[in-house]
């Protein structure tokens, strides 16, 4: 808990923050608000880095219902540049059927971007085909 406050600490930016957005234990599921500047689960070069994922128990409560899983564990990721809502599961059937949402293409995903400049007119479709940097 006591990273988890100190995380927060370092900015006055509510994006910023790693915070609870929704949850549902008897579901055994929750949405978690992903900073910036993180990784959601540990990777070979991030093994000493702190992750989402090691945030998730000081977050997620434990599923009421189901098998629970060794604690909270991300069903997604977003970049470590991007922040936004990641889907976490607390129990293994909800992560199952989470996953397999993903897989089969069930779940809309939709990304939003701040710009600088003139980029059309308002209610414009942009569509950007080159990679963001």
């Amino acid at each position: 808990r006591e990273r988890f406050e100190k995380w927060n600490a370092q900015s006055a930016r509510p994006e910023a923050w790693l915070r609870l957005l929704a949850a549902d234990s008897a579901a055994g599921w929750a949405v978690v608000n992903k900073p910036a500047g993180m990784h959601c689960t540990p990777c070979e070069y991030t093994k000493s880095h702190l992750t989402l994922e090691a945030f998730l128990p000081a977050l997620v409560p434990p599923p009421t219902r189901g098998t629970p899983s060794k604690g909270p564990k991300v069903c997604h990721r977003l970049d470590f540049r991007v922040c936004g809502p990641v889907v976490v599961a607390s129990s293994t059937e909800t992560m199952r059927a989470i996953k397999l949402a993903f897989q089969k293409r069930l779940v809309h995903k939709e990304y939003r971007a701040i710009v600088c400049g003139h980029v059309g007119e308002e209610g414009e479709r942009l569509t950007v085909d080159s990679p963001l940097d």
